[in-house]
């Protein structure tokens, strides 16, 4: 019996030193909400019209993800992280904002690492430098998806390895760099990216650069859609394809937290056009036109600057949000009226059922001249310069 007592107690203690060098967590984010949009441009009658859907990822996008941690003594850990996006409203495994890569099933962040003093080095499908600004610099509670910064989410760090600084005095900062992965060919496609941020009292400070090469040789073959010819561009494999610079700032004052951020893309390559495009053409497959967005290939730069406020109103679970985006496009279509302009102005609500399940509700105001109106949420693509959304949903982290 005292044996058995012995053993028992050995036996606990191997199962709690375990658990205490090692652990894992599930989490994620389930976000769906009620939209109605006015002037959604409906292709069987050629008519703008009002719609109600129901759309998943409203404020923050749906994903679930998988994270743990092992202690290998000595203060150094090994880590993983898996993230993945997914429709609620539909049964099926989608991007959901940021999450832009294919053919995965964490299509979102897949990575591996180790974890000191001294900072953390990580390796696999990472989110990018310009991202975690945009992430970083907004409301805490979620605001409906800007679609002018749809582009820089897809700027992940795929094929890379990542370094983060450890917090010194309120600083970290991040060197990421993709490899290109092409046999003998190291600057064709390559890419990398550095940020930096002060986080203290109650200011933030946040600064990210991105640059990517190409990865045609000597030049992309001119493409065709839908008997759109577009002129061949001439460069070197390796030459810069895109730059992103992002700057942002954080402040709280009492209740009120202040936020803004600005953006700068440039696609030195950019491409031409030898027929008429127009913003407001729709293509059956993607009801999106292949120019006059951010990032599109005729996009040759493109600058974005967003300000907001997130209120915290006294003695009760309520944030009041206001949010306005600006951006100012240049494109190199032959009737291409520049510059081009898209404005976001949103008011929305956020009141909170419990720390994990929120209520919220939103009106959004998108106005574009010349550019492609975006629309406030998915699938209410415009033909108009101006539409209106309105939102009513739930949110629930776990």
């Amino acid at each position: 019996m005292q044996k058995s007592l012995i053993a028992l107690a050995v036996l606990s203690a191997i199962a709690t030193t375990a658990q205490a060098q090692s652990s894992a967590t599930i989490y994620g984010t389930v976000d769906t909400g009620a939209v109605f949009s006015n002037k959604v441009y409906d292709p069987p009658t050629d008519e703008e019209v009002g719609k109600i859907s129901i759309i998943p990822g409203v404020t923050q996008g749906s994903y679930i993800g998988f994270k743990g941690v092992e202690d290998l003594g000595s203060g150094m850990r090994a880590f993983f992280e898996l993230e993945t996006g997914f429709s609620s409203n539909a049964n099926q495994n989608q991007p959901q904002q940021k999450d832009h890569a294919s053919g995965n099933l964490f299509r979102q962040k897949s990575v591996v690492g180790l974890d000191s003093s001294l900072g953390s080095v990580s390796l696999g499908l990472q989110s990018g430098v310009i991202d975690d600004l945009n992430q970083s610099v907004g409301s805490s509670v979620g605001q409906p998806a800007d679609h002018t910064l749809d582009f820089s989410r897809s700027l992940q760090s795929k094929n890379s390895i990542r370094y983060n600084t450890p917090n010194i005095s309120g600083f970290t900062g991040s060197l990421a760099y993709n490899f290109s992965e092409m046999s003998g060919l190291t600057s064709t496609g390559e890419a990398f990216g550095v940020a930096g941020k002060y986080e203290g009292g109650p200011l933030g400070l946040y600064a990210a650069y991105y640059q990517a090469g190409r990865a045609a040789t000597p030049g992309p073959v001119p493409k065709d859609y839908e008997g759109v010819y577009r002129h061949p561009v001439y460069g070197t494999s390796g030459d810069i394809g895109l730059e992103a610079l992002s700057i942002g700032a954080g402040y709280h004052s009492g209740p009120a937290y202040f936020y803004s951020s600005w953006l700068f893309l440039r696609q030195p390559y950019a491409l031409g056009f030898s027929s008429n495009d127009d913003p407001n053409v729709f293509h059956s497959e993607t009801s999106t036109p292949k120019a006059y967005h951010v990032g599109s290939d005729d996009n040759s730069k493109s600058t974005i600057l967003k300000l907001g406020v997130d209120y915290s109103v006294n003695k009760l679970p309520l944030h009041l949000i206001a949010d306005a985006s600006y951006k100012r496009g240049t494109y190199l279509c032959e009737e291409a009226v520049n510059p081009a302009h898209l404005s976001q102005v949103t008011l929305g609500a956020d009141y909170s059922l419990s720390q994990r399940t929120h209520l919220y509700t939103f009106v959004s105001d998108l106005y574009a001249h010349e550019e492609f109106n975006t629309s406030a949420v998915d699938n209410a693509h415009t033909r108009n310069p101006n539409q209106i959304s309105i939102a009513v949903g739930i949110r629930h982290k776990f």
